[in-house]
């Protein structure tokens, strides 16, 4: 077809493609200038890359030009070479009377080379008759491109989009800024037009940018096809089958791509998203939408080349895109192969649900009833035991027996030892009827998979004899076997870690871990991963029941018993008996506690040391939790209390036995004697679980552990029941040992030692009761020797505040007494000074840790729990804080304010919360609380007469909206604020013509 340009006014009338509207300036004034030093352009690239629109461009350009002739386009694409020849003979004979006039060819189909040769002599003639030529084709014309040499060259890499022309685009196609550009289109000019937004919003978006990468990468497949050599069609085939991976991936399955076929892809094909710098590749669309409907184009083709691509993928450790494209695309004798080549990884990577499938329906579509091969009935065999098909892996455990001989010249030692282990881990020792016959003349590879499945069997053992493995873990739990969704042999590990925490005493509370592997429950269980999950879900509600939660998988440790009885496992079952049992005595069912105890001692062997220990210890809780005072005492009057160095189970029952009888001084005089087993750390999760279960007997054995072991040994909520009760108006009792020290700085400063008063004698300077208080403020942080010497002392000279403040620190720490293991209680590091956390209690400190809760956390706390730590809030704080006399004020009165402010802040919150909950008295309660400090904070006020409006008190309202009217004139000659007088007039107002209206 053959256009007069010079008739066309305007170019938006001419088929052009989207692209066309936006002008490329860079690009055309780079083509004008060269274009009219060479005489020839020549523009190639895949369909979608814009060629006609630059043509057309550039023909504008020409046409605009004043200085240039007349432009002819023709349109060139499915024409046989002697219609292009004559149409440029037509046009030549046109402009041989108009120099510098231009003739556009566009798509120039692949000619043979003779008309190749004639047709670059014709452009070359008209170059030299002064008529500049401008060409576009596809990459795959070799001929023409390699023949022009002496023309201005445009690849696709050039046509892409680039980033400082997105702008232009963007607004030209009204294109969403928050879509990542480069990432959705790699700069394809047809893609990038794609992204303009539709008439249904994003999803219109998506649909019409997936449609246009099927039809740019279906052309450059086309393009690709039609090349004497298939190889780059080949390896394009299995890039877009791929979607992302490596060359070295392809070379390593046999795939050769040469330096220079690589440049052809990322000149001309840059679609394919080839990086030549790091050897990647990244196709472009969606894995459900573009890349499948490719796929599936591709399967239709070449169908050879899906199942070379799954090799690949499994090679490369990349199993589940492997599989994806297995099931949509391949014949289940296909996959059967893939088994028997690659079964360990595809069984360890989760997809052993997929290889039974493939088994299963080959054996029913199968007329001729075929027998598996040795290497595919050992794949279908770990297959089977994965996803829990006993009948399936027996089945195929007796046709690897059967071969005799000839398996072990078929199979490979690897998978044979993987295959063992997998059975082991999953079904115990007894096995599926694996031929134990097989002899291989060689030793298996080193393989992480095998190593980690290994140590899995070794901890399963270790933990039911002595609840360790500690070792055994560390050598195996950095490694990783897959980076797939599902990492069987890792999974196992990881879980083992999480398991071994419980039993070396090292775990204390819920993590991102338990998070992760709880939503990853689901993912095994769809995969038909029973062992898995099963011992997932034991691990998980494990840590949650000794942690002191509520185990939400209520049925974890039963499904585990079930499950060990059926592949008997006697080991794990017991196991699992006593994880209910403990989950049983933690639901408040110590009958049937006891019952899960004494069955896992009558059924464990010799060998399982620590179930039998463990079980003692549940066996002596759950009788203590439901047996009356008298006979609990009468049995502790036969107890052998001379005993010395028992082990750990035997010490906490005594133990505990002792604290429930009540009898203080045996309990610890026990305690000290069987120091080591008390505190052996396979035993610390479950005594704590014990101790919180028996309430105020576990709160006597706590109070005799050492300081710095309490927190271990006290589940959180044990931990806030102890910090009310130390916090609590009225008396504190007294401990037995002198182990902890309280202070209290609000209001005044007072300070006790194990429950008694640290009096004036005790102190024997007032300056160290001073220097107590100041580091108290400190919230834990050790304070410089001269900012204390400075502040205590600031009027004297900095060498002799150095003096007076050694000798005050010795005073302080007598004051306060060494602790029981004989460290001090004053903490001197680093030229600072500070107070022992372990040792010393504060009242600012629990005071800073719940006003942290109310006040500084994202979410917060809300509704009656947030009420409830606002009156803590208000019961810690009697009033400003004590501020001593005889040294420089000033930090004391900051933190006065700092602390009175955050005091407030919490009342006011507090008050708000009763009001949204509709609970009065609380609300009343926090809003005199604050009235009481005498604060002129408006938020203060208002808060308050919001409180005795909706409690009906009108008059409180009047007087205290007055007096503060008062107090401001006073103090700061102030009036309140608007809105504090707004809502004042709103209030009373409101009930004044309420009561007018009832009158």
């Amino acid at each position: 077809m053959l256009s007069d340009f010079d008739n066309t006014g305007d170019l938006g009338f001419m088929p052009s493609g989207r692209g066309y509207i936006v002008r490329r300036d860079r690009l055309m004034n780079e083509l004008i200038a060269k274009g009219r030093k060479a005489g020839i352009v020549l523009i190639y690239a895949p369909d979608g890359f814009g060629k006609t629109s630059v043509l057309l461009q550039y023909a504008q350009e020409v046409k605009s030009d004043q200085t240039r002739g007349s432009v002819r386009i023709i349109e060139a694409d499915h024409a046989i070479g002697r219609e292009v020849f004559v149409q440029l003979e037509v046009v030549a004979e046109e402009l041989k009377d108009k120099p510098r006039s231009l003739i556009a060819i566009d798509n120039v189909p692949n000619f043979n080379r003779d008309e190749t040769e004639e047709l670059i002599d014709k452009m070359r003639g008209l170059r030299a008759s002064g008529i500049g030529v401008l060409v576009t084709c596809r990459p795959s014309n070799r001929l023409l491109i390699h023949g022009l040499g002496d023309s201005v060259k445009v690849n696709a890499q050039m046509l892409k989009v680039h980033a400082y022309e997105y702008s232009s685009w963007a607004e030209a196609f009204s294109i969403s800024t928050s879509l990542d550009f480069y990432h959705l289109t790699q700069g394809v000019p047809e893609l990038v037009s794609a992204l303009q937004v539709g008439l249904y919003g994003q999803d219109d978006t998506s649909r019409l940018l997936e449609n246009e990468i099927v039809n740019v990468c279906g052309a450059a497949l086309a393009d690709l096809a039609s090349l004497e050599s298939n190889t780059l069609f080949n390896v394009a085939c299995l890039m877009l089958l791929m979607g992302e991976g490596t060359i070295a991936e392809l070379e390593a399955c046999g795939v050769r791509l040469s330096m220079i076929d690589q440049s052809y892809l990322v000149r001309d094909y840059p679609l394919f998203g080839v990086d030549p710098t790091d050897r990647t590749f990244t196709c472009l669309g969606m894995e459900e939408n573009a890349r499948l409907r490719m796929r599936k184009l591709i399967a239709g083709l070449r169908p050879d080349l899906v199942q070379r691509a799954a090799r690949i993928l499994i090679k490369a450790g990349r199993c589940d895109p492997a599989m994806d494209l297995a099931d949509a695309f391949l014949d289940r004798g296909v996959v059967l192969e893939l088994a028997a080549q690659y079964g360990v990884d595809l069984v360890l990577t989760g997809h052993g649900g997929d290889i039974c499938r493939a088994a299963l329906e080959k054996t029913t579509d199968d007329q001729q009833r075929r027998e598996p091969t040795a290497a595919e009935a050992l794949g279908v065999y770990m297959a089977a035991v994965s996803v829990s098909n006993i009948k399936l892996a027996r089945y195929m455990a007796s046709v690897i027996e059967r071969d005799g001989e000839r398996a072990a010249c078929e199979l490979d030692p690897l998978a044979w030892e993987v295959a063992q282990a997998l059975t082991i881990a999953c079904y115990g020792g007894n096995g599926l009827g694996l031929p134990t016959t097989v002899v291989f003349s060689e030793h298996a590879a080193h393989n992480d998979a095998l190593d980690m499945l290994s140590a899995h069997i070794e901890i399963k053992r270790r933990l039911t004899e002595h609840a360790d493995g500690g070792e055994v873990i560390a050598a195996v739990e950095a490694r990783k076997a897959y980076d797939c969704e599902i990492d069987v042999a890792g999974i196992f590990v990881k879980m083992d870690r999480m398991l071994l925490e419980i039993f070396d005493g090292s775990f204390s509370e819920i993590d991102g871990r338990d998070d992760a592997m709880t939503a990853a429950v689901a993912v095994l269980e769809s995969h038909g991963l029973q062992a898995l999950a099963i011992w997932t879900r034991m691990v998980l509600a494990a840590r949650r029941l000794v942690a002191g939660l509520p185990v939400v998988d209520e049925t974890a440790f039963s499904d585990l018993d079930r499950y060990a009885v059926r592949v008997r496992d006697n080991q794990i079952q017991l196991f699992g008996l006593l994880l209910e049992g403990w989950q049983s005595l933690a639901e408040g069912r110590p009958v049937n506690a006891k019952f899960r105890a004494v069955q896992v001692m009558r059924l464990s062997s010799e060998i399982a040391e620590y179930m039998q220990n463990n079980a003692l210890l549940l066996e002596r809780t759950s009788y203590l939790r439901n047996t009356s005072m008298l006979s609990v005492r009468e049995d502790a009057e036969l107890l052998d209390l001379g005993q010395t160095q028992v082990g750990g189970a035997e010490a906490w029952a005594v133990a505990l036995h002792l604290a429930a009888a009540g009898r203080d001084s045996d309990l610890a005089a026990w305690m000290s004697m069987n120091r080591a087993g008390i505190l052996n750390p396979s035993y610390r999760l479950f005594a704590r679980l014990a101790m919180h279960c028996l309430g105020e007997a576990g709160a006597r054995i706590r109070k005799k552990l050492p300081v710095r072991e309490m927190a271990r040994y006290s589940l959180k909520e044990d931990l806030e029941a102890e910090s009310a009760r130390l916090f609590q108006a009225g008396e504190i009792e007294a401990t037995e040992t002198v182990e902890h020290v309280e202070m209290r700085v609000f209001g005044m400063f007072s300070a006790e030692r194990d429950g008694f008063p640290i009096t004036d004698k005790m102190w024997r300077r007032k300056k160290a009761a001073t220097l107590a208080e100041r580091l108290a403020l400190g919230l834990d942080v050790p304070v410089e020797r001269e900012t204390i010497a400075m502040e205590l002392w600031p009027h004297a000279e900095f060498k002799s505040a150095r003096n007076n403040l050694y000798s005050t620190v010795s005073r302080l720490r007598s004051a306060l007494g060494p602790t029981p293991d004989g460290k001090s209680c004053v903490v001197i590091q680093n030229d600072c000074i500070g107070l022992n956390p372990n040792y010393v209690k504060t009242d600012v400190r629990v005071f800073d840790l719940i006003t942290r809760e109310v006040l500084a956390k994202r979410e917060g706390a809300c509704g009656p729990h947030l009420i409830e730590l606002c009156l803590k809030v208000e019961q810690l704080y009697t009033g400003p804080l004590f501020v001593p006399d005889g040294c420089n004020p000033a930090f004391f009165l900051r933190m006065q304010r700092i602390l009175q402010s955050k005091f407030i802040d919490c009342i006011v919150k507090g008050a708000n919360a009763a009001l949204e909950e509709n609970d009065l008295q609380s609300a009343v309660w926090l809003a005199e609380a604050g009235l009481r400090q005498g604060t002129m904070r408006e938020d203060m006020v208002r808060c308050a007469m919001r409180v005795y409006s909706a409690a009906g008190r009108r008059r409180d309202i009047v007087e205290l909206y007055h007096g503060h009217i008062h107090q401001l004139k006073e103090q700061v000659e102030g009036i309140p604020e608007p809105e504090t007088r707004r809502l004042y007039e709103r209030l009373v107002e409101s009930r004044l013509k309420r009561a007018i209206v009832e009158r």
